[in-house]
């Protein structure tokens, strides 16, 4: 069983699943606000850890790279089978709630890793090196 957890500061974890089932429709995926009065990813990230079935698949992502959140995460990471990315964004989200959990290992996890950051783009220099008064297809490729 794939399992997915979206830990983030404040509510960006909340957004984030909302978007992916808004777009690929009800989907296991769990939200964290961390660091709210309610939530503090200690207790959450043990708790999880304790519970995680061998056969399960468990992927974490967090907001920021060397941030709080990230960095309580990453302290478990080398002594319990998971597989935590950070600096997530949408096209990375959608991509690991729609694949094949037989597909998921670290080569898969990291080519989709380098995909999504391909989908950062600065739109005006995109606009700029199309033909003027051009129909366009971002997604033809």
């Amino acid at each position: 069983m794939k399992k997915i957890v979206i830990m983030t500061h404040a509510g960006l974890a909340q957004g984030a699943k909302e978007t992916v089932q808004f777009l690929a429709g009800n989907c296991e995926l769990t939200a964290v606000s961390c660091f709210t009065e309610e939530m503090h990813p200690d207790h959450y990230i043990e708790t999880l850890l304790q519970n995680k079935k061998p056969e399960e698949t468990l992927i974490i992502l967090t907001d920021l790279k060397g941030g709080s959140v990230n960095q309580k995460v990453a302290q478990h990471c080398l002594q319990h089978n998971f597989y935590l990315i950070t600096g997530f964004n949408l096209a990375l989200l959608l991509e690991l709630t729609v694949v094949d959990e037989a597909m998921i290992n670290p080569a898969y996890l990291r080519e989709i890793v380098e995909k999504s950051k391909q989908e950062i783009v600065l739109m005006n220099d995109a606009l700029q090196d199309l033909p003027a008064n051009e129909d366009f297809d971002f997604f033809e490729a």
